[in-house]
């Protein structure tokens, strides 16, 4: 039997921190955009989304009609937001935008990925998302997003030169 190997870091750690994070599964070829800024981190918003009641939870339901449980490699990819009281404050207009912009961008390119997910979260916009600073964050994101999805192949690191 080989043992499942689950690295920890800070990274999962939520005092002063926020995350943008994306769950994907190339079996069920699906993303789904969140965002946090919990004291538990990406870690414990997974146990959240992934509870009874559990927004992936639910929604992986209303899409595929099956149980979260019957997807065999679910990934979750997190990413840092700036250590700036503009993210990880009660205030989420920030978070919210960048999880907005991601998503969008997702949607945009999903046509010329390699594998073409579809995304099963709902965001919102707002007046942040015209920010620069925001844009180009989210434009990271997706960046080492696409370098990192499961069987990465040419077309996908072509897409990556033209979001830069």
């Amino acid at each position: 039997m080989k043992p499942i190997e689950t690295p920890f870091s800070t990274i999962f750690i939520g005092f002063e921190q926020a995350y943008i994070y994306v769950w994907v599964s190339l079996e069920y070829k699906f993303m789904y955009v969140g965002m946090t800024n919990s004291r538990v981190g990406t870690l414990g918003r997974a146990n959240q989304h992934l509870d009874m009641r559990g927004t992936l939870r639910e929604r992986f339901l209303m899409e595929f009609g099956l149980d979260i449980d019957t997807v065999s490699d679910l990934r979750l990819y997190s990413f840092p937001l700036p250590k700036s009281y503009l993210f990880f404050s009660v205030e989420s207009t920030y978070r919210e935008a960048v999880e907005y912009l991601v998503q969008k961008q997702l949607l945009e390119m999903i046509s010329q990925l390699s594998v073409k997910y579809s995304i099963i979260s709902r965001v919102r916009s707002n007046e942040r998302t015209r920010n620069s600073r925001i844009r180009n964050l989210a434009n990271e994101i997706i960046i080492q997003l696409i370098k990192n999805l499961p069987q990465p192949n040419e077309t996908d690191q072509r897409l990556i030169g033209r979001i830069s």
